[in-house]
């Protein structure tokens, strides 16, 4: 299996554990989308194939001040440059998993 798909189950796995990542998964991934644009692009793909309900793209789009039709590749993409930049943190992490934002998720989903 290449590192690509290592790395895109990785994060689809994290994603489905209730629980979220353990620190060193998140460190595991975050080091390899830095090293790999192969990985990065897996994990964008991986993004955008996911599902998303139509309320989500609305609120999405308010959200981060963009089209409906483009929330979804905004959002996949600021997400992922926030865990390759690191500045989306572990901490960042385990609040999302536990149904919380931070003010950090906040600026990165917003590009600022």
């Amino acid at each position: 299996m290449k590192l690509s798909q290592v790395v895109a189950l990785a994060v689809a796995a994290a994603c489905l554990a209730s629980c979220g990542p353990t620190r060193n998964q998140y460190e595991v991934v975050v080091t390899a989308l830095e090293g790999s644009s192969r990985a990065r692009n897996a994990v964008y793909a991986n993004c955008l194939k996911k599902e998303r309900t139509t309320a989500w793209k609305k609120e999405a789009s308010v959200f981060m001040n963009v089209s409906e039709a483009k929330a979804p590749a905004v959002f996949c993409q600021r997400a992922l440059d926030g865990l390759v930049k690191r500045r989306i943190t572990f901490a960042d992490v385990s609040a999302v998993y536990a149904g919380d934002l931070t003010p950090n998720i906040v600026k990165v989903l917003q590009g600022r």
